[in-house]
């Protein structure tokens, strides 16, 4: 009689541990590309100029400078870009990522399994996904680029672990004292992949933008309209990534609407009037592209 009973929890186990075989830790990451100040630095010592194919293992940290910029490519595929004056470092065994200062792109490849990064604000969930990430003293921006799932954000304030769904497109600025997280925002995917410098530009590692594409796809189908308007702010307003936390020039959140925007076709050539502006030239007259946005 006891048998079946054995036999079940063996099966139990086997199921709860599949993850955790399919997913595997990460136990050390390459350097693939540097641009300028690039430093990687051991507890307790002194920092040193880091190079090309290092590998970065154990609890040693990666730190950038002023218009500094590296990449790491860890054992499963995850890529890592970090933008200027960053410190970036992984638990080394886990899947647990930490951004203390500065910007990142983070890239985990489908079927890697699922990571965690966490700032002072917040701690993220992703699998299979995209990200930007910008973290400073006073709050850190979140923007999910794609994901084959939805990612997960949680304050670290929160005493109650309650949780919030990130949809590709989405931004969320969180405040370091914040207990709650805020609700997301849409942001212009296209502009942003565009001139980001942790996108565009020559890299080590190749960068999967199929679902990007989509995302942006996905966005144009529901024509959100112009997005080249500009704000300035500390981190409390919504904000684009930049190249220097808590200074970067910021765009409005783009309104999409329920339903199409009906367009009209010409069905002869025509020459704008002076002052005005055809809705192709809308989205190209955006200024994040010199604003040191990564």
């Amino acid at each position: 009689m006891n048998m079946p009973i054995r036999s079940c929890i063996l099966a139990t186990v086997v199921l709860v541990s599949m993850p955790g075989v399919q997913a595997a830790a990460l136990t050390g990451a390459k350097i693939t590309h540097i641009v300028k100040d690039v430093q990687t630095a051991d507890p307790g010592k002194v920092p040193r100029k880091a190079f090309v194919n290092e590998v970065v293992e154990g609890r040693t940290s990666v730190r950038t400078g002023m218009e500094s910029r590296t990449e790491l490519l860890f054992n499963d595929q995850t890529i890592t870009r970090i933008g200027a004056n960053s410190r970036f470092s992984f638990s080394d065994g886990t899947r647990e990522l930490a951004l203390s200062k500065g910007v990142m792109l983070l890239q985990v490849p489908k079927g890697a399994g699922g990571a965690t990064i966490q700032t002072s604000a917040i701690t993220a969930g992703i699998t299979g996904t995209t990200i930007l990430l910008e973290a400073s003293r006073r709050f850190t921006k979140f923007i999910v680029l794609e994901a084959k799932h939805d990612c997960f954000l949680m304050a670290n304030g929160d005493p109650l672990h309650r949780k919030i769904f990130i949809k590709p497109g989405q931004e969320v600025v969180v405040r370091n004292t914040d207990r709650r997280i805020p609700a997301p925002f849409n942001i212009d995917v296209a502009t942003l992949v565009g001139t980001s410098r942790l996108i565009t530009g020559v890299w080590g590692a190749r960068l999967e933008q199929t679902r990007i594409a989509a995302t942006i796809a996905a966005q144009r189908g529901l024509h959100p309209g112009e997005s080249n308007i500009a704000l300035f702010g500390p981190g409390t307003r919504p904000v684009f990534i930049s190249g220097a936390p808590g200074q970067g020039v910021i765009q409005v959140p783009i309104p999409v609407p329920t339903t199409p925007t009906p367009v009209t076709v010409q069905t002869t050539p025509t020459t704008p009037t002076a002052g005005q502006k055809t809705v192709a030239n809308q989205g190209n007259q955006g200024n994040l592209g010199n604003q040191g946005v990564p």
